[in-house]
């Protein structure tokens, strides 16, 4: 997928499917790392199966997710949930400020 954007990207001299592209990249790579310290994630695969993580979430409940959310470590997640609401809230307060402030056009 990442080939075919940045191909297109070339072709139709698009920067913003360039920007698609790096920012795909980018995700994967950010999920995969906050994936590893309880997760697991196969950084080696194909050439190791072995999984990498910090820590291990014992199975306290019958059903596995109750298992991470009550776990300790799912406060950092929503730490970074409580983060990027955030800076979406800044960024909306500002462009809602800023387009008060604009010159009315007509």
């Amino acid at each position: 997928m990442l080939g075919a954007l940045s191909l297109a990207a070339w072709i139709f001299r698009c920067r913003a499917l360039g920007w698609v592209g790096g920012a795909l990249v980018a995700g994967v790579f950010l999920h995969l790392a906050l994936d590893t310290p309880l997760g697991g994630v196969l950084w080696l695969y194909p050439l190791s199966k072995h999984s990498f993580s910090w820590y291990e979430v014992p199975a306290t409940r019958s059903w596995w997710v109750w298992s991470f959310v009550l776990h300790w470590s799912f406060l950092s997640e929503l730490a970074i949930c409580a983060a990027a609401a955030v800076v979406l809230a800044r960024r909306r307060m500002r462009g809602r400020a800023a387009s008060r402030c604009a010159a009315p056009t007509g």
